[in-house]
């Protein structure tokens, strides 16, 4: 059976619709929640890249750290851009740095100490030692 599934927020509740259209975050929010009353495993984290600011970081950390319950593992990911994507024709948008990423990934460790807390998407763009940073 299933044992865990994948829901990401993607970013904060005041980014999230300059970036996804096809439905709400109070939508994501709700499937969250229909997954933990199922009893599975909750997997969910974010996107960095998608032209957020600082201050939509610390909104998606707030949302995830603030559930009833913690997601099992949250994974950090960085945008893979890919042509022919309004995200990845964007100029707007700008290569997430590893000390943005690392500071992501410590940041979530403290909110969400029990959570299991991963670098994911992305990670093939940044250096092994830019990595083993993170």
């Amino acid at each position: 059976g299933l044992s865990a599934y994948n829901h990401n927020l993607d970013t904060s509740p005041e980014h999230y619709p300059k970036v996804i259209s096809t439905r709400s975050y109070e939508d994501r929010l709700n499937t969250i929640a229909n997954v933990r009353d199922a009893g599975i495993s909750v997997c969910c984290g974010g996107i960095l890249g998608l032209g957020e600011e600082e201050k939509d970081r610390v909104g998606l950390l707030h949302v995830l750290a603030t559930l009833p319950e913690h997601p099992e593992s949250v994974p950090i990911n960085a945008l893979v851009a890919v042509e022919g994507t309004p995200l990845g024709d964007s100029d707007d948008i700008s290569r997430v740095d590893a000390f943005a990423m690392a500071r992501m990934i410590a940041t979530a460790r403290i909110v969400m100490p029990r959570t299991m807390v991963s670098l994911s998407a992305g990670r093939l763009s940044f250096s092994d030692a830019e990595q083993y940073l993170m």
